[in-house]
């Protein structure tokens, strides 16, 4: 039997806990939708929609469980981790409380998108770019300018694809829709710089940050062995 390590087992625990505050939470508002509690919610809340976020939450445990048992793909613990605690957050806790409709509530939900697109750029560059020994040729300003240039190409296209089905199948107005996708961009612009900023430091120093931030993708590299001719 095949020993868990304390990191396997802090992502496990953290997974458990996230899906038995889900289940309290689909609970929760059942007893409310009939009846049998009355806590308040907020204004254009949707029983359908809080069940379809809170499957949708279900969905994304699922794969990124999944995905993480992948034998040719690594990924750091402290992400997983705050992945599954995301995903709690951001699909039942946050249309629960209505922090969708808060501007600031929407700052930390792009800002987190735009830390896992981060994330998800050097994680395709790295893995684009390594050699068999895993080492990368770029300089350290290529590779970050790289990422910085990825990361914003990726936020704009999200932005664009919420904004647009805001409009066209929430009916949500121009202006207001106009407003939150300045803010919300604005958000992901800051969190990008930074993230920038912060790879490029590592990459200078010991790279700690950067290799903690990388989700590797392991190439198994198989000797070719000659074979002889037919005598």
């Amino acid at each position: 039997m095949k020993k868990i390590t304390k990191n396997e087992f802090a992502c496990n625990l953290t997974l458990s806990f996230a899906l038995f505050f889900t289940a309290v939470h689909l609970l929760l508002i059942s007893f409310n939708l009939f009846g049998i509690t009355n806590f308040s919610v907020p204004e254009n809340f949707s029983y359908v929609t809080a069940y379809i976020l809170s499957l949708c939450c279900l969905a994304l445990y699922i794969f990124g469980f999944s995905i993480s048992k992948f034998k040719s793909m690594v990924f750091p613990s402290w992400l997983r981790i705050m992945f599954y605690i995301a995903f709690f957050l951001f699909t039942n806790t946050y249309y629960l409380a209505g922090l969708y409709l808060n501007k600031i509530g929407l700052i930390i939900f792009y800002a987190y998108i735009a830390f896992l697109i981060n994330v998800l750029s050097v994680s395709i560059f790295y893995n684009a770019q390594k050699d068999e020994k895993n080492r990368l040729k770029a300089s350290n300003k290529f590779i970050t300018f790289s990422v910085l240039c990825y990361s914003l190409a990726f936020s704009t296209i999200v932005q664009f694809v919420i904004s647009a089905v805001k409009v066209l199948f929430f009916k949500a107005g121009f202006s207001s829709t106009l407003l939150y996708f300045v803010i919300s961009m604005s958000a992901m612009i800051v969190v990008n710089i930074a993230l920038f900023i912060a790879f490029y430091i590592s990459l200078k120093k010991t790279k700690k940050f950067i290799n903690a931030c990388l989700v590797k993708h392991i190439v198994r590299v198989v000797k070719k062995v000659p074979v002889e001719e037919n005598k």
